[in-house]
């Protein structure tokens, strides 16, 4: 009995380990990838039908964003962000931007860089910022950031996902990986 029921649990904890994660397609103007299902649209694409455009550091620039859903008020969530510039042949020239302003924001406790064993992400970074308050709690929480940067043939793009939560880093961190290697440019 002892055998069946040990059997019983590896079965159980196999199958709970196992559970896939849904994805749908998302697509940018250059641009197709996964997207895990159930993420939805941020407030100004829902409001404006419309991801964000707007020039940035020189490119046309189009920035796509997904909330994943809250489970409690005090849980805050995650976001994910891509960004296309367009025209951008060079990731560099973002990421040497991005690491100037990254020094000069004082919040910023933490920065990690590394090189990508991937021949699509190019490099990525790991930002913590410095504990602030959560804004209906009262509580102090860490912001943990990791952007991604892609090279495309004839664009790059930066996927940035986002959260205060360390369950939800831990969780969602791998699936973000999968995510960001799943871009395919058009």
């Amino acid at each position: 009995m002892r055998n069946y029921l040990f059997l019983l649990v590896v079965i159980f904890c196999t199958c709970v380990s196992a559970q896939k994660v849904s994805y749908v397609t998302l697509w940018g103007d250059t641009y197709v990838m996964n997207m895990i299902k159930g993420w939805e649209l941020s407030t100004g694409e829902k409001l404006y039908k419309k991801p964000a455009r707007r020039t940035v550091r020189g490119y046309e620039a189009t920035q796509i964003t997904r909330i994943r859903p809250k489970n409690s008020i005090k849980d805050m969530g995650a976001s994910i962000s891509i960004m296309e510039f367009k025209e951008c042949r060079s990731y560099k020239l973002i990421q040497k931007q991005d690491s100037l302003n990254y020094l000069k924001d004082t919040s910023i406790s933490s920065t990690i860089w590394d090189v990508q064993s991937s021949e699509k992400v190019k490099r990525s970074v790991v930002l913590t910022y410095k504990a602030n308050k959560h804004p209906e709690t009262g509580e102090s929480q860490i912001l943990k950031i990791k952007t991604w940067y892609v090279q495309g043939k004839k664009n790059t793009y930066l996927i940035s996902f986002a959260t205060t939560e360390e369950q939800i880093w831990a969780k969602e961190l791998p699936e973000m990986e999968k995510i960001a290697l799943s871009l395919k440019e058009m």
